[in-house]
């Protein structure tokens, strides 16, 4: 089942990588990697490569980015 693929891929994730996208789930829309840098100011993650760690959970199809003027936006499936 889909929430079984889900939940598959998401025991995989890093510690940090699961932070972060339970973080992304607070935003309706897609958002911009200086919006998620002023989000985790003041946590574990603050020095955390975040691109990095948006690409993992890109690569994990569980987030997709999308490129446009600026900075790219990413966003949950």
């Amino acid at each position: 089942s889909l929430m079984a693929a889900l939940d598959w891929t998401y025991q995989r994730l890093s510690l940090p990588e699961r932070w972060l996208f339970l973080q992304l789930g607070l935003f309706k829309m897609a958002v911009t990697l200086p919006t998620l840098s002023e989000l985790v100011a003041g946590t574990e993650l603050e020095h955390a490569d975040l691109s990095y760690l948006l690409g993992r959970l890109v690569g994990t199809s569980l987030l997709t980015r999308e490129p446009g003027p600026g900075s790219p936006r990413y966003r949950l499936l």
